[in-house]
This record gives structure tokens, sequence and C-alpha cells, in this order.
């Protein structure tokens, strides 16, 4: 071997161990990050419990910024959000509640009748008759989204369609085709796309017209 051959193995194995102790920096400086994004979100939390709300907001933040791509972190914010009056949310069946009371497993009405403290079966039909979001669908102002599978066995997607041809608001509807009400195996993704959604809702980039369909291929 002559000395060139021999400069250049040096040198290529200078350059693989500079490439592994990058690479050892980058895995090192992803934890430290998010440890701190984990940090963050604690304190956050800690400010919620304690009615600081502006303060848990901006800690949410912070953990975002260091981890875009947590979901809790997210949906921490919008719980936040949400306390704070920020944003009205709601989640679950819009229009007539037939499909989920009488037609879906028994289990659904006899929680419900637990938690409304509704045992009565005639009082209860009564009450659920009124429970719909159809009387106040012109008086919502804000930006909505409607999010559903496309066979939705508790809230039908005509339902969801119906409800979103009565809002006037900023709207969208968002279908994820051969999706049910859980969204199976999207939800991960479900949650991100919702926290970006809310991110431009309260950025104010849904102007008075907007009203978009999208639809989510299956996977």
């Amino acid at each position: 071997m002559d000395m060139m051959d021999q400069f250049v193995q040096e040198r290529w194995r200078e350059l693989q161990e500079m490439q592994r102790e990058d690479v050892r920096a980058r895995e090192e400086d992803a934890d430290l990050k998010a440890e701190t994004a984990y940090l963050r979100m604690r304190l956050a939390d800690s400010y919620m419990r304690n009615g600081k709300i502006a303060r848990a907001i901006a800690e949410y933040k912070r953990a975002i910024k260091l981890d875009k791509r947590n979901a809790v972190f997210h949906t921490r914010l919008a719980d936040a959000y949400v306390a704070n009056e920020d944003i009205k949310t709601a989640m679950g069946v819009y229009q007539q509640k037939d499909t989920v009371f009488k037609h879906s497993k028994p289990a659904y009405r006899a929680n419900y009748m637990y938690m409304s403290n509704e045992y009565d079966e005639e009082k209860f039909d009564a009450m659920i008759a009124g429970m719909s979001l159809a009387p106040l669908a012109d008086k919502i102002k804000c930006p909505t989204l409607l999010a559903m599978g496309e066979f939705d066995e508790l809230c039908p997607l005509e339902d969801g369609e119906e409800l979103f041809s009565m809002l006037n608001c900023p709207k969208e509807l968002w279908v994820f085709e051969n999706e049910t009400h859980t969204f199976g195996g999207r939800l991960p993704d479900f949650y991100l796309f919702v926290a970006d959604w809310l991110n431009d809702a309260l950025a104010g980039k849904f102007k008075p017209g907007h009203a978009k369909r999208v639809e989510f291929p299956a996977r």
C-alpha cells in the first residue's frame, strides 16, 4: 500500500467517525427536545389546574415548537383554547338521535340515560328529540368543522351533509372514506389535521363565504 492509499483510507475512517458523531449528536438533540417538550407540557398542565390558562397556552405552544408532530400537545392546546373561550367545540351526533339511541348498541342508550339521570323511556325520548343542532345552525358564526367517517354508524353522513348545508359561517366538511364513527387507524392523523385546522381558524384564515368539502381517501 503506497502512502497515498494509506492517506485516503485514514481520511475515510475519520470522515465515517465524524458522521457517526453527527448522528449521535442529532439523536441526543432530538431526545433533549422531546424531554424538554414533555416538561413544558407538564408545566402547562399545572397552570391549567391552577386556572392560569393564558400561561398554559404559552407553554403548550412552546412544547409544540419543540415537537410539532406530537398530537397530545396539539390536543392539550386546543383544550386550553376551549377553556379560555377562544374557540367553541362540539363532537358527537349532529342531528336526529334515533340512529344512536334506537338502532345501535343498547349500551349507548343505557349509558346516556345514566349520564342524564333520566330513566323514564318516554321522557328520555322526548329529551333526545330536541337534541339537534339544526335550530342553532344559523346562529353559528365562528368557523366550523364537521369531520365524519363515510360509514359512520352513529351519525349518518347524510345528517352531517344536511347540517353543513344549513350553516352560513365559514365551514368545512371532512369525509374519511371507509371509516366509521371512531376513524379507526386514521385517528392519529386526524388529531394532527384538526390541530392544523384550529391554528388556521384562530389565525383568521377562514373568511366569510368559505365552504369546502374534503374527501380523505382510504388507506
